[in-house]
């Protein structure tokens, strides 16, 4: 509940330029994750697999 009233309190100081920042880091991180293909998923296995 904390994390919920500390997000209402910086939007009630910034508004929409503090939900902007959200949309931004989030869109930055997305940016920065290497997809796996799935051969090399294959490759990997799984912890049951029998390779």
């Amino acid at each position: 509940m904390g994390a919920a009233l500390e997000f209402l309190s910086l939007y009630t100081l910034d508004g929409e330029e503090y939900l902007n920042r959200i949309v931004i880091g989030y869109e930055t991180w997305a940016a920065h994750v290497i997809a796996e293909t799935k051969q090399q998923s294959m490759a990997r296995g799984h912890t049951g697999s029998p390779t």
